[in-house]
Parts: structure tokens; sequence; C-alpha cells
């Protein structure tokens, strides 16, 4: 999905986008906790193979949605030879979006657009494509070593917050109810959206790059993380740990929008991907 967001909207709207992209996450976090109201009594009773069921129709939605609506990337159509493809797609976009001061590709601007994608096969060969070994390739080796170890530290720190925060404070209250989990983990994800709010303020800000952005939130993430450490009661705890997780989601934002942004077209999809797989790695290894 990110992908196709990277090929097919204009950079100086790219990053708005992604991040309205990623505010989805969030309704998808809140529907499956409406869901779980209505199918489950608690995280450890309940009817789960009902909530398993609702929740991956939505699924079986997007499958008929993608299948009807969607239409491959031009950019990619171009990259990978498929140019008539690509011209008749870029027509319907025009005749779609009933633009009068757009018209159609000259001929002279197809040949121009070919041999573009004639320049661009010479560069990366057709072993890129699709290939985890064309990500070290190009002088991507050292980006992409990079890249992976913040989706690995990202995911690592977020499920961390998630997964270990219960328990903690299970030995905090003794009196610990979790019946209560599926109530605190709705407000949780209602609280984390303002990091939708904070990762669009900062992309539109065109004086701060995203390198510096990426910096300072992890700086925060960090800072959050100390004050969690040294709480002394429940309430502060989940204060912190809540902060924590809202400057740890705005750095996965950022890593998001910059993967899709560096890799070229041919394996951009196979970056993200990939990246993606490492950073699940770091959720399995956290638990650990």
């Amino acid at each position: 999905g990110f992908t196709m967001v990277a090929e097919n909207v204009p950079i100086d709207f790219r990053g708005k986008i992604v991040m309205i992209a990623n505010s989805c996450f969030f309704m998808g976090e809140l529907l499956g906790c409406l869901t779980a109201y209505f199918t489950v009594d608690s995280l450890t009773s309940g009817d789960w193979q009902s909530l398993t069921l609702w929740s991956n129709s939505t699924l079986l939605l997007a499958l008929i949605l993608n299948f009807l609506f969607l239409d491959e990337s031009v950019r990619y159509q171009l990259v990978m030879g498929k140019a008539e493809e690509g011209f008749k797609l870029l027509d319907k976009i025009i005749s779609f979006n009933e633009k009068k001061n757009v018209r159609p590709l000259t001929e002279e601007e197809k040949q121009g657009l070919i041999k573009w994608q004639a320049t661009l096969s010479q560069e990366f060969t057709n072993q890129d494509v699709a290939s985890v070994g064309a990500l070290f390739r190009h002088g991507y080796k050292i980006i992409t070593l990079i890249i992976w170890l913040g989706w690995f530290i990202n995911s690592f720190i977020y499920y961390g917050l998630v997964l270990v925060l219960p328990e903690i404070l299970e030995e905090m209250n003794s009196d610990y109810d979790d019946s209560s989990d599926l109530a605190s983990i709705t407000i949780s994800v209602l609280i984390e959206s303002i990091s939708i709010v904070l990762a669009f303020i900062f992309i539109s800000a065109q004086r701060i790059g995203r390198k510096q952005s990426l910096m300072l939130f992890y700086f925060l993430t960090a800072g959050s993380g100390v004050m969690a450490f040294f709480a002394t009661t429940g309430n502060m705890v989940v204060v912190w740990a809540t902060v924590a997780k809202i400057f740890i989601n705005v750095c996965s934002f950022y890593f998001y929008l910059y993967t899709v942004e560096v890799y070229p077209t041919k394996y951009r999809a196979t970056g993200m991907g990939v990246a993606s797989a490492v950073g699940k790695l770091g959720v399995i290894i956290m638990p650990w």
C-alpha cells in the first residue's frame, strides 16, 4: 500500500498522504477493539473464533475493492518496459480527473518516456527485481542496514511497551482485574492517535528534515522511557509509557516514509517488505 502511494502521489503531497494512510492503522485497531467488545469478555476469555473471523472479514473486503478499483502504478509499468499499458493508464487518469488544462501525451513525450525507461533498464538489471540482494547493490548497502536496524528498534520498543505494560501494572496492583484490559487498550489506541497529528505537523514543516525529526523523536522516546523507569505509581507508568508509544510511533512513520522514498522503483516493494519482516523479528525476539 505504501509503495503504491510513493509511486502515484506527487512528492509535495507524499508525506502527508502517507500520514493519512497511517491513520487508517489506528482506525483498524479501534475496529478490532469494537469487535472484541461484542465477542470476548476479556483478553483471556470469550469467543476468540468469532473475533478472528470478523476481524479477517476486512481482508476479504480489501481484496474485492483492490480487484475492482486498484490500477497498477504508472511508474512501475514504465520501468518494467510496459510502456503502452502505462500510457493507457495515464490517459485513464487524465479522463478520470476531468482536467481541462491537462492534455493527453504527445508522441514525442511518449518516446521520451520510453527512452527514460530504457536508460533505467541499463542501470538496473532484471535480477534486481524482487531480489533481496539488490538492496545491497548500487551503493545501498549501508542505507539498507540502517533501515533494517530502525525497523527492528521501532518494533522492539513499541511492542515491548504494549506487551510488558499489563504485567508491570499487575505486579504494582494487587487488585488488578483483566476484564478492564479491553477498555484500557481502546483508550490507549485513541491517545496514541496523537502521533499522527505530531508526524503530520513535522512533515508539513519544510524547514525540518526527515533526519532531524527522526533524531528528535528518538530522543523524546528515550526520555519518556527513562521517566517511566523511575515512576513510582501505576498511573505515572501508564502516562510515560503511553507518551513513549506516541513518540516511537512517529519514528515508525518516518521510517515508512524514508523507506519508500530511498529505493528505486524496481525494488521499492522488496525494500519495504524485507524491512517490515526485520521489524517483525524485533516483535518475536522482544518477549524473550
